[in-house]
């Protein structure tokens, strides 16, 4: 309900049931699906946010978005993101393996966040993990963990 309630004059039943989801630790693939594809689009929304003491309420459910659309793809382990000063969203993937396949489904989900979030600028990465720790390939403490498969 962040963006709701960040937003003058938007009503959405979705928003609500995906916050009843998300606050109950119940994010369940079909219901989160049904739920995102009853919002429809958030340009209009994103375009209703003017002012800045709203970004780290819509920044919060951006990562929500992000974390759901990652999760559909099944070599998708980790997903770390950062909005930094310079206006940019970065999203770090991580697969264990560069494969063509899983790359292109996850360009398939890039495409649906920049989509979705057209105000947002947005810098994804694909990294490897090749069987390493996590921990070794992230060490840039303003990532923050937005998704987790294991």
């Amino acid at each position: 309900m962040a963006i709701k309630s960040a937003v003058t004059g938007f009503s959405s039943n979705a928003f609500t049931q995906f916050d009843d989801l998300r606050q109950a630790n119940i994010l369940l693939l079909e219901e989160a699906e049904q739920v995102f594809a009853s919002i429809g689009s958030a340009t209009d929304t994103a375009r209703r946010i003017s002012t800045e003491e709203n970004l780290p309420l819509v920044t919060a459910d951006l990562r929500d978005f992000i974390a759901f659309e990652f999760s559909l793809v099944p070599e998708v382990e980790y997903v770390f993101t950062a909005f930094r000063e310079n206006q940019i969203f970065y999203v770090w993937i991580v697969i264990d393996q560069f494969e063509a396949a899983a790359r292109e489904r996850i360009y398939a989900r890039q495409q649906a966040i920049i989509d979705e979030f057209p105000t947002f600028e947005f810098d994804f990465y694909i990294i490897a993990r090749t069987g390493r720790q996590v921990e070794d390939l992230v060490g840039d403490e303003s990532m923050h963990r937005t998704y987790s498969r294991k």
